[in-house]
């Protein structure tokens, strides 16, 4: 990740497919990449229920997380990545799960 990314901001989106419990179970899903505010955010659920995201953009931020996804997290997911002032915090699910100092 680049050092020195003097705005801040935010994007959000949300998770869900057709497979009620797609968090937990034991497949694999592409979400396909969310494009907002010069950035792209690549998203996949992997068999072992962990959710892959890899970001990169227009801000200098190149960042990957790979986070377990808990027994009981629902099927609409809500997903939320924040940044200034020298970090990053990813939350799913409201739940802050990663932060990453720049």
């Amino acid at each position: 990740m680049k050092k020195g990314i003097q705005k801040a901001g935010h994007v959000k989106f949300t998770l869900k497919h057709d497979d009620l419990d797609w968090p937990t179970n034991s497949n694999a899903y592409d979400f396909g990449t969310y494009h907002n505010r010069g950035m792209s955010i690549e998203i996949s659920k992997e068999p072992d229920s962990t959710l892959h995201l890899r970001m990169s953009g227009s801000l200098g931020l190149d960042f990957e997380t790979i986070t377990p996804l808990l027994e009981g997290c629902p099927p609409v997911l809500p997903v939320a990545v924040s940044w200034g002032r020298g970090k990053v915090h990813l939350y799913i699910n409201n739940d802050l799960v990663s932060m990453l100092e720049l």
